[in-house]
């Protein structure tokens, strides 16, 4: 056994938000110009679910439960002095047509765009993650061991 210490990941989570034509909600961050999915860092001592609900509100407005985990990533670092990251991808289901979406002031704007589009869009690793997970069925169970009911706004998860 070795004595070394596991290393620190940080951990991203983003959400999948469909429409009724199949279409995914994407945003452009105000820091970075490339679009990206709705999300962002899991803070200390939260929960990947809580994580996202909270992301979701704060950056559009809008109060979505996460339901199941569509995929996991290992991310490696994009510079020398960076961090390699892993990152959750839920899905959030579908947005009724005329729903309000409410811009935060992390994001420069947001737009709806078939899977298609999001991949001229969307950074390629993202895109990657995107087409397998139309390509292969999940093969896994999510599950989050949390001591009490986590709430986001007031609206309370079910335990997993």
């Amino acid at each position: 056994m070795s004595d070394s210490v596991a290393p620190g990941y940080p951990v991203t989570v983003h959400g999948l938000i469909s429409d009724p034509d199949g279409r995914w909600l994407i945003v452009q961050p105000v820091r970075r110009g490339a679009w990206q999915l709705p999300g962002g860092i899991i803070e200390a001592g939260e929960a990947p679910r809580v994580a996202l609900a909270r992301e979701v509100r704060e950056e559009l407005g809008l109060f979505l439960r996460p339901d199941r985990l569509l995929t996991v990533a290992w991310i490696p670092a994009s510079r020398p002095d960076g961090r390699a990251r892993f990152n959750l991808l839920f899905d959030l289901g579908e947005l009724p047509n005329g729903r309000k979406v409410r811009l935060g002031p992390e994001l420069r704007e947001w737009c709806w765009a078939t899977p298609d589009q999001s991949a001229h869009l969307l950074h390629p690793l993202i895109t990657r993650r995107l087409r397998e997970m139309r390509q292969v069925a999940p093969s896994a169970t999510y599950i989050e061991h949390v001591e009490q009911r986590p709430t986001v706004g007031g609206v309370r998860f079910a335990q997993g």
